[in-house]
């Protein structure tokens, strides 16, 4: 809180943020290494994410309230992407490839 000119203002928390977190998968279901996971927001800006040896990847300080889309892509491999409206924190957003 604080006071200025007689009134009291009460600060909120700051804007907290969520994470996004899933696999990427082989059409066999094993974890696909190294795919590039990309997370883009409605103003066009994007974050890229590599994924683990087991697949794994993680998106962290994700604004909430907001739409974003989602792809993942390899070398090997093509997936689909979706469109996300994020309001809390979201794990298994997973991607199995196509065969």
């Amino acid at each position: 809180t604080s006071k200025e000119n007689g009134f009291m203002t009460i600060l909120g928390p700051a804007a907290a943020t969520v994470s996004i977190t899933g696999r990427v998968l082989t059409p066999e279901s094993k974890g696909l290494r190294n795919a590039q996971v990309t997370l883009t927001d409605s103003d066009g800006t994007q974050r890229t994410v590599t994924t683990s040896s087991l697949g794994y990847y993680r998106f962290e300080a994700v604004a909430p309230g907001r739409e974003y889309r989602i792809a993942a892509s390899s070398k090997r491999f093509r997936f689909s992407s979706r469109v996300l409206q994020v309001f809390d924190t979201l794990s298994d957003v997973d991607f199995v490839a196509q065969e």
